[in-house]
């Protein structure tokens, strides 16, 4: 999930402009779905922990 955080952040950054002159701003969405998921998937854990 770090590693997605980090992935949006620097894209952001430094290519955003790149990736809305190429059509593929889908990246940022990739990125954030992928945090997303890995925050859902770190509550389910805890609560599967309990």
């Amino acid at each position: 999930m770090v590693l997605w955080v980090i992935a949006f952040v620097v894209l952001v950054v430094f290519f955003r402009d790149d990736l809305r002159r190429h059509h593929t701003t889908w990246w940022l969405w990739a990125c954030g779905i992928g945090i997303a998921l890995g925050l859902y998937g770190l509550r389910f854990a805890s609560r599967r922990r309990r």
